[in-house]
């Protein structure tokens, strides 16, 4: 009786393992396709001599465009880049070590 009751507790977790292991296998054929694709065209993304002259000479010859127009601009940007480092950061630390001890939980589903 115990047995049929943990098989039927554990058919969630099997279906969300399952489509975990499915969407795991979409993101693996986009990551290589767009890695292709970076190799592929790095030229195209270098600024060419008009956009050059006409960035800050911190940024030149990154990209085309402008760039940025005044100090606020340089704010914002490294706003950004500091709550997505942080993001970064905080995510590789929950991967690694998820402190999650409930035995119902489903990494011990998969670690098992």
């Amino acid at each position: 009786m115990r047995n049929q009751i943990e098989n039927e507790l554990q058919k969630p977790y099997r279906k969300m393992l399952q489509t975990t292991i499915s969407s795991v296998l979409k993101f693996k054929s986009f990551a290589i396709l767009m890695i292709v694709f970076l190799i592929q065209s790095p030229l195209s993304t270098y600024a060419c001599e008009v956009c050059k002259e006409n960035q800050p000479k911190v940024l030149r010859g990154i990209t085309h465009g402008v760039g940025p127009q005044g100090d606020w601009d340089y704010i914002i940007i490294s706003f950004a880049a500091l709550v997505v480092a942080a993001t970064f950061i905080i995510s590789v630390k929950l991967l690694v070590n998820p402190k999650e001890s409930d035995p119902k939980h489903i990494k011990n589903f998969i670690l098992e």
